[in-house]
């Protein structure tokens, strides 16, 4: 499920940034590593509340999507 997901992000990531897709490690190589795949959910919550850190963005995608547009205005990647 995991790769699936990271496989979508990768996907949309290459399509905005108009890039192919680099080559794609097999599950068993990655589970060879030392740490392997890991799924691990991290609520911000604590970060908020207990803190009151505010994000600069919503979530990862508007994130992703303002920081590539940076760099596309400083002379990046187009």
């Amino acid at each position: 499920m995991i790769g699936v997901i990271i496989a979508a992000l990768q996907r949309g990531l290459a399509g905005t940034l108009g890039k192919d897709l680099l080559s794609v490690t097999k599950v068993d190589e990655v589970n060879s590593r030392r740490r392997g795949l890991t799924n691990k959910k991290v609520s911000n919550q604590k970060l908020k509340l207990e803190l009151g850190y505010q994000f600069k963005y919503p979530d990862f995608r508007k994130g992703d999507a303002a920081e590539i547009q940076g760099l596309q205005e400083m002379g990046g990647s187009k």
